[in-house]
């Protein structure tokens, strides 16, 4: 029998992360092509679970059909894994031409539908065609570094959409409940934080390099930020709980952020104002948590 490795002094050899890491991609390497297979499958099977669950509950209409059940998304996937390892010897036109025959086939279905007046939307169309393309990416190497991200993100993608899949009747009370003024607030913080911060400069400027305006832009992002939390925790839990909520975990991050945020909508909105002194207690108090664990 083989010993097992020892240190220097005579002590078994801890493994590591690394030597983990190491006989993971050594297994992968291994085991293909069946590891590949296997995870494509794999992602095709729990994304057909799903769908074949909602069958019954997701048809827009009386009378629309299910364009592909559990035993298809596999299936999908599995070609699409084959395709990707034909495309090693044929060229990438393999997987192209398999994903042309997939969207003609759904097309025509989809064609034979309206024309029998069956009203449906294209979700299940969509989710096969990802299947097919996750399948070929389950089966693909060298398209990530290190490749041993592969099945990580393979698996996070078919996790997701099966997740969102699932969703459907929330996400669509939720979306009913939006009003024009949700979606104005939501744009105007998303403006600030994903164009108006990136244009600022992130240097030192001034006397001593003491103005930093990227610096800055990220303090008003963040106060901005603990009032739109605030905003739509009131949306959702209501006045009392969403505010002191807000305070409790902005605090984490900066109780003072929150003192400038719910100090001025305290002073906008009277009848709330108690819920916000609540919350920039909550905030304080966390913060001396806080700093006494960083201490």
């Amino acid at each position: 029998m083989p010993r097992r490795q020892r240190g220097g002094k005579g002590r078994p050899r801890r493994l590591t992360w690394r030597a983990c890491r190491d006989r993971y991609h050594a297994g992968m390497q291994r085991f293909e092509p069946w590891f590949s297979l296997g995870l494509a499958i794999a992602a095709g099977l729990l994304i057909g679970l799903q769908r074949e669950r909602a069958a019954p509950e997701e048809p827009e209409a009386a009378g629309a059909r299910t364009v592909a059940g559990v035993r298809t998304y596999p299936i999908v996937a599995l070609l699409g894994a084959l395709a990707a390892m034909l495309a090693a010897a044929g060229g990438p036109w393999v997987v192209v031409g398999g994903l042309g025959a997939i969207v003609a086939l759904l097309a025509l279905a989809y064609a034979d539908d309206l024309r029998r007046g069956r009203d449906r939307g294209l979700t299940s169309e969509f989710a096969l065609v990802l299947t097919y393309l996750l399948g070929a990416f389950a089966a693909t190497p060298g398209v990530l570094e290190p490749d041993r991200l592969r099945p990580v993100v393979v698996g996070a993608i078919a996790v997701f959409v099966t997740w969102l899949l699932s969703i459907k009747r929330p996400l669509h009370e939720a979306v009913r409940r939006l009003s024009q003024r949700d979606i104005h607030a939501a744009l105007q913080f998303l403006a600030l934080a994903a164009i108006v911060l990136p244009l600022l400069p992130n240097e030192n400027l001034g006397p001593y390099g003491a103005f930093n305006p990227f610096h800055i832009g990220l303090m008003v992002v963040f106060v901005a930020g603990i009032g739109f939390l605030g905003y739509v925790a009131v949306r959702w839990l209501g006045p009392g709980r969403g505010i002191g909520v807000t305070g409790f975990v902005g605090g984490l991050v900066s109780s003072t952020a929150v003192t400038l945020a719910f100090s001025g909508r305290a002073r906008r909105e009277r009848p709330l104002s108690m819920a916000f002194a609540l919350a920039i207690l909550l905030a304080s108090t966390v913060m001396v948590v806080r700093v006494f664990v960083e201490v």
